[in-house]
């Protein structure tokens, strides 16, 4: 099991000087930020938060720098998915920012949680082109104008986002095929955030069978979703993210069952 530390570091400067503790002593594989959220007794009754931005010089910038001093450089930003109300969420929620913090610290690995995405109950997210200021094309925009492309050090996760997106097939197309093209299909990571939602093996298996329809790819240009790019998603490329040997962890797997075959043997024997 790998995890994250959250740190809140507009909560003033004691949690940016707690990461070299938290580091030692919790050992995370990545720090996970939620930029939307503001210390509780600093936003009014019945007021919205605003949150804060990777890249502004209060506290963004010092929390990267921290994270580049320190390490591990992987930072995990909860983006998106920020109210029930579309248009309503906190400030912090927006995408705005990874451009412009991945292009200024090159040497860290960003990983947009949600993708930016955002669920509207009154409609659904179409081509980048038709509306580069909501949800996800929000993220391609940031990415676009910074010059971060497919390839680089930003990953778009699609935790919650697949789920709620899982009855609006042309809606997981759009958003898809605008990742692919983004970010590129070595930059995608999958999620499912099964904690609220269940097992996650009918999301896997809706994924599986999922492809980006071939009308859609001819009328914006969007890649093909292959087996391949799947296999990448589902778990190939969050391994690289984080060193995981596949290999190593086969192996592991394939002695876990052997022990536990051979303890189903032994326990039966017992009790026959």
């Amino acid at each position: 099991m790998l995890t994250h530390t959250i740190v809140h570091p507009n909560y003033g400067p004691g949690e940016i000087e707690a990461m070299q503790a938290w580091r030692d002593g919790l050992q995370p594989s990545g720090w996970k930020v939620y930029t939307l959220w503001d210390p509780p007794e600093t936003v009014p009754p019945g007021g919205m938060p605003t949150g804060w931005f990777l890249d502004d010089e209060a506290v963004g910038i010092p929390f990267l720098e921290q994270v580049r001093t320190l390490g591990p450089r992987i930072v995990c930003a909860h983006k998106g998915i920020g109210g029930p109300v579309p248009g309503a969420a906190p400030a912090g929620s927006d995408p705005r920012d990874v451009g412009p913090a991945a292009a200024l610290f090159p040497d860290i690995t960003f990983l947009v949680y949600h993708s930016g995405y955002e669920p509207d109950p009154e409609g659904e997210e179409g081509p980048h082109e038709a509306d580069p200021g909501r949800g996800v094309s929000r993220l391609v925009a940031s990415l676009a104008d910074a010059g971060i492309g497919p390839g680089a050090n930003v990953y778009a996760e699609l935790g919650s986002t697949w789920f709620l997106m899982l009855r609006r097939p042309r809606e997981a197309a759009h958003v898809l095929g605008k990742l692919l093209l983004a970010v590129g299909e070595d930059r995608i990571a999958w999620g499912t955030d099964s904690v609220w939602y269940g097992a996650p093996q009918p999301l896997i298996d809706a994924f599986r069978a999922f492809t980006i329809p071939e009308r859609l790819q001819e009328e914006h240009g969007y890649p093909p979703l292959t087996a391949p790019a799947k296999d990448k998603i589902l778990g190939r490329n969050a391994a690289d993210v984080y060193g995981v040997d596949l290999d190593a962890a086969r192996a592991s797997r394939d002695a876990s069952r052997e022990w536990l075959e051979a303890a189903r043997r032994e326990l039966g024997a017992r009790l026959a």
